[in-house]
């Protein structure tokens, strides 16, 4: 696994280089180029919202209040975003999320800390609408790392079982997902942001089933 994330993450990185020599080789003044890559086109973003389970143990998939109530913790993260073109970002986060869920006789909580890396699309801007400049459209996806602490209680014939396992090692994961935002001021924007990170893990809830990995929401 460490040789297909190593693999993905090289070609990722050589995607980036390539473009950043693209926008050198077409700029008419490499002084002020430089100083745009450099200092210009920052966003810092800090978000909160809610990280929403999906495995072996959930019940509430294709119930949006259940998933919300009971499948579902308290998430925060941190987004830096370097802009390479008004269309293209590249953003690097770090994420917090709580996880829980119960079936029958089953009952987990998970903590998950990820970083990642990922590219970001406006969508507004390719269509070049002056007149929505304010708002943005992104779709974006990427890859990273996760680390996990997980707590499973487990009832059998009266007997209450406890679990725990914590990843010591970096486990791999992907994402995508989608923000529409609006510019409130020149320097300050709001926005709503859903995104589905696919672990490939399927120890989150300490339950093993179904020969897939878990995944989680974060809105």
């Amino acid at each position: 696994m460490k040789a297909i994330t190593t693999r993905k993450i090289c070609i990722l990185f050589t995607f980036i280089a390539i473009l950043g020599i693209h926008a050198t080789i077409n700029s008419q003044n490499w002084v002020e180029q430089h100083s745009n890559i450099l200092i210009r086109n920052w966003e810092l973003n800090f978000n909160a919202g809610s990280s929403s389970y999906f495995g072996d143990l959930s019940v509430h998939d294709n119930n949006i209040s259940g998933k919300f109530t009971h499948e579902s913790g308290l998430a925060f993260g941190v987004i830096l975003t370097k802009q390479l073109a008004p269309e293209l970002g590249i953003s690097c986060q770090l994420l917090k999320g709580e996880l829980r869920g119960a079936n029958r006789n089953i009952q987990f909580s998970s903590s998950i800390y990820e970083y990642n890396i990922h590219m970001r699309l406006n969508l507004v801007r390719m269509m070049s609408t002056d007149n929505l400049k304010r708002f943005k459209l992104e779709a974006y996806a990427g890859i990273g790392n996760f680390v996990f602490n997980s707590s499973k209680i487990e009832t059998l014939e009266g007997e209450t079982i406890l679990s725990e396992h914590n990843a010591r090692v970096p486990e791999f994961v992907y994402f995508m997902g989608s923000r529409i935002s609006y510019q409130v001021s020149e320097n300050i924007s709001l926005g709503l942001d859903m995104s589905v990170h696919q672990f490939q893990n399927d120890k989150i809830d300490i339950t093993v089933l179904n020969g897939d990995f878990d995944y989680f929401t974060y809105f």
